[in-house]
């Protein structure tokens, strides 16, 4: 709805609450999202809002009252979603740039991915430790603020960077449909009209870091049942690859 030439917003601004259930009549919120919606967002006592917890609640509600660093909401309606049946996992070769990963969680996150695995490889980016720690935080984050923006009710779980190899070997997914990025080493591939019918609940998008898999990792992604899977016949960024091939996987097997 468009009035004087502005768009109007159609839904109340959304904002994480934790503890959010379907019984409480009202909550009071402290912390930094509270402070955020106070001092950043500047909200006032009478606003309408919408709280999510990112495990499948949305709550719309009214602040009753705030005070220096908390604020008082009086919930209204309530919107339940049930965690999709098929989930689409992202395994992802940590780019050297870090503003690099941050584009592939926003846009995972808001298209609805249920994990994201950063992966270490012969050539991705490092992480030790305390970094790794400090790292999660921030993704957490990231998370967090683009399933507030698009409304996203279910958070994507993200992992720990592992090894590669590691990780592949630990996977349990008998019955999963796991793709990989096609590239030069990995000789064969498919395209989206060619790939098997629907057959499980749970797909792998596995995409290389930048300058891509060696021939060894190529090849051990074959072993291991990944079907190579060509989108185009342009050289893509790992950042176009992993959200490209999300949602071309998305569409083709109706994940929504």
């Amino acid at each position: 709805m468009v009035c004087n030439g502005v768009a109007e917003k159609m839904t109340a601004e959304r904002f994480y609450f934790d503890t959010l259930d379907k019984i409480c009549a009202t909550v009071t919120m402290s912390g930094d999202e509270a402070r955020h919606i106070i001092k950043v967002v500047r909200k006032t006592a009478g606003e309408k809002i919408e709280l999510l917890n990112g495990r499948g609640i949305i709550r719309t509600g009214v602040i009753s009252s705030i005070s220096r660093d908390t604020l008082d909401i009086r919930l209204e309606s309530i919107r339940e979603f049930a965690k999709p049946e098929k989930a689409l996992h992202l395994l992802c070769g940590l780019p050297k740039s870090e503003q690099s990963f941050d584009a592939i969680l926003k846009g995972s996150a808001e298209l609805g991915v249920r994990s994201i695995h950063p992966l270490t490889t012969c050539r991705s980016k490092q992480y030790r430790e305390p970094f790794i720690s400090k790292r999660l935080q921030r993704w957490e984050k990231i998370i967090i603020s683009a399933c507030k923006q698009s409304g996203n009710p279910w958070f994507p779980i993200i992992e720990r960077p592992a090894d590669l190899i590691g990780f592949v070997d630990r996977l349990t997914t008998s019955h999963a449909l796991k793709f990989v990025g096609w590239e030069p080493g990995l000789q064969t591939s498919k395209r989206l009209h060619q790939l098997p019918e629907l057959c499980t609940d749970d797909f792998y998008w596995c995409v290389g870091p930048e300058g891509g898999w060696t021939l060894k990792e190529a090849q051990y992604l074959l072993n291991k049942g990944f079907i190579p899977l060509m989108l185009g016949d342009l050289t893509m960024t790992t950042v176009t690859a992993c959200l490209t091939g999300i949602v071309a996987l998305r569409a083709h097997y109706q994940l929504i």
